[in-house]
């Protein structure tokens, strides 16, 4: 196996790539000689999202044959030939050549390819994806997507770390299922938020429009969501709490909105370090248990560090990317 070739799909799938490096991938996945990297990647991947919950079995994922899948490929191109034409049997020679064009372009046509498709977001960065069903989900920072490029005719199935709004497209005959390392959301048609990013020590779901059906991967109880309805769980004990807030604070990301409230430092940091790409060390570990609230809208680092320092009692400096708390 080439380490090398496989690393440059790592960066690839995590959309890390520079513009020469692009180039190179693209002769990668042409000359279909680095399958088993390819796939022993895929593998890595799906295991990856299932590692944050001990006992877990591995997420499983059936790579075989992905690597061709993603090749492009095309019809064979059929060859003109010129021919002089009798004006007499000009009709028939054209019923023939229409009935022959039509049993050749079926044969040789491809069909639909069906591969397994991620997006990524790096800290300070949001995307929007519209799926093949018309369902858009907005990616926060530092989240990924995992999904298929054509859903099945029963249901409809995507994978997420990190955190993402979902405006569903309504479909009775296939429920959209979102699968997180912690949770697994089933609706039918709504809008929701989603967060479950692998480092963090809560995950939560809120509605905003419609039901939505939410269960823990470790318990059997299913808890049905209306709007305004915010369901969090602590990965470490596993307890659910449900809550009802403002729809706007379920969309507040989206519009620039941080808020903390009654949040531990040691669950604030790592929200900083998405949404201002930098690191945060927090140097007196006692610091970490200090909960704070407080709320910003589009607002400076500098500004917020002042705001959490006074509310937290803590000092602070930053050095470009990187910011030290005492």
């Amino acid at each position: 196996m080439n380490k090398e070739i496989k690393d440059l799909l790592a960066r690839y799938i995590s959309n890390q790539c520079t513009a020469e490096e692009l180039q190179q991938v693209k002769a990668v996945l042409k000359s279909g000689l680095y399958e088993k990297e390819w796939l022993a990647l895929m593998e890595e991947e799906a295991a990856l999202d299932q590692s944050a919950v001990a006992g877990l079995p591995p997420l499983s994922f059936n790579a075989d044959g992905v690597f061709k899948k993603v090749i492009q490929t095309t019809a064979p191109q059929k060859k003109a030939y010129p021919y002089q034409w009798v004006v007499g049997i000009a009709a028939g020679l054209l019923v023939m050549l229409t009935a022959g064009y039509l049993t050749y372009t079926s044969k040789f046509s491809p069909k639909q390819q069906v591969y397994m498709v991620q997006q990524a977001t790096h800290a300070a960065e949001r995307r929007t994806i519209v799926l093949a069903d018309g369902s858009r989900i907005t990616l926060n920072n530092k989240s990924k997507l995992r999904y298929s490029s054509v859903f099945t005719n029963t249901k409809r199935e995507v994978y997420l770390t990190g955190e993402a709004f979902f405006d569903v497209v309504h479909d009775v005959k296939r429920p959209f299922i979102v699968h997180t390392s912690n949770l697994k959301v089933q609706v039918l048609g709504t809008s929701f938020n989603v967060k479950s990013y692998q480092h963090d020590a809560r995950v939560s779901v809120g509605v905003v429009t419609g039901k939505v059906g939410v269960n823990g991967m470790n318990a059997k109880k299913t808890y049905m969501l209306l709007p305004g309805n915010l369901l969090s769980c602590n990965k470490s004990d596993t307890l659910f709490k449900q809550s009802t807030v403002s729809i706007d604070e379920i969309l507040g990301w989206q519009n620039g909105l941080l808020a903390f409230h009654q949040e531990s430092l040691r669950d604030i940091v790592p929200e900083l370090e998405r949404w201002y790409n930098v690191t945060v060390h927090v140097n007196t570990a006692n610091l970490l248990k200090k909960r704070i609230t407080a709320s910003f809208s589009k607002t400076p680092l500098p500004e917020v560090m002042d705001i959490l320092s006074k509310t937290g009692g803590f000092t602070y400096t930053i050095n470009k990317k990187k910011v030290e708390i005492n």
